[in-house]
């Protein structure tokens, strides 16, 4: 087995080596976490306030190409606080009523509250730039527009959810499908999902003192669910005599079933008959 490279030394980034894995510490800035995300395998911790990535040469040589040749940026002050960041993000009232057509057709069409918020967020900010009434804008222009936000670094997700809000105001909205037909999304990134071994996932277990939390964590990582499904599920959700779990009102608003393992179950403590 290859021994793990040196520890790299980079200008403005605190390094610490931790069980094959490298915790990277820089100062915030959107440049410095777009760059961080060019290295592959890489994970953000936010509760540590930093990153990791693996300790191999590859990786390490992706970190030098990203910081070597320019120090991560800093603010020229003091970093923006979050009023300040946030301040003047309110609609106004001519904002609103740009807003409400699309408020209430998506809800119409049952989209979810998350979805409805993303959307507006997008569309007030595209309403912002256009300074005009949308029907009065072209395809030119929309594209100009999606443009600058990829000069502004937007990761492809963002840009993706903001092509979304635009096609369904001008398809579903305004009724001019024509206008956004040829608007082109950005292709997928495709990144190898990092698996924890058995030791790491049982010292995870391990560490945590709190029963309940353990227990939270434990369901799932063993059904795979997400924060928000773990934290709804009920009792009457476990379904002890098939061993699976049903998760209601799933992304979509759609329910599923997953299985449940024996340890988990165990865990919970309910009572098997």
């Amino acid at each position: 087995m290859d021994e793990d490279p040196a520890i790299p030394v980079i200008e403005g980034l605190q390094i610490h080596p931790l069980q094959g894995w490298l915790m990277v510490t820089f100062a915030y800035h959107p440049d410095n976490v777009e760059r961080i995300k060019n290295v592959d395998g890489r994970r953000r911790h936010p509760a540590e306030k930093c990153w990791s990535i693996p300790h191999t040469d590859r990786a390490v040589s992706q970190l030098r190409d990203q910081f070597s040749v320019r120090p991560p940026t800093k603010y020229a002050s003091a970093k923006p606080s979050r009023q300040s960041r946030t301040k003047g993000t309110q609609p106004t009232s001519e904002e609103r009523i740009f807003l409400e057509p699309t408020r209430q057709e998506l809800r119409l069409r049952g989209f979810s509250r998350n979805t409805v918020k993303s959307y507006c967020h997008h569309l007030l900010r595209y309403h912002r730039h256009i300074q005009r009434a949308a029907g009065q804008v072209g395809e030119i222009e929309i594209r100009q527009y999606l443009l600058r936000l990829i000069d502004n670094g937007v990761s492809r997700s963002y840009l993706n959810q903001a092509i979304s809000a635009i096609k369904f105001l001008y398809n579903r909205v305004l009724k001019t499908p024509l206008v956004v037909g040829d608007l082109p999304r950005p292709s997928r990134e495709r990144t190898l999902p990092i698996v924890l071994s058995r030791g790491e996932v049982l010292s995870i277990f391990a560490a945590l003192d709190n029963p309940k939390h353990r227990a939270l964590l434990m369901v799932a990582y063993s059904s795979g669910l997400r924060v928000s499904e773990v934290a709804r599920l009920k009792v009457a959700d476990i379904d002890i005599e098939r061993m699976m779990v049903r998760v209601h009102r799933a992304k979509g608003n759609k329910d599923r079933y997953t299985p449940l393992s024996r340890v988990a179950l165990e865990t919970l403590e309910i009572p098997c008959y």
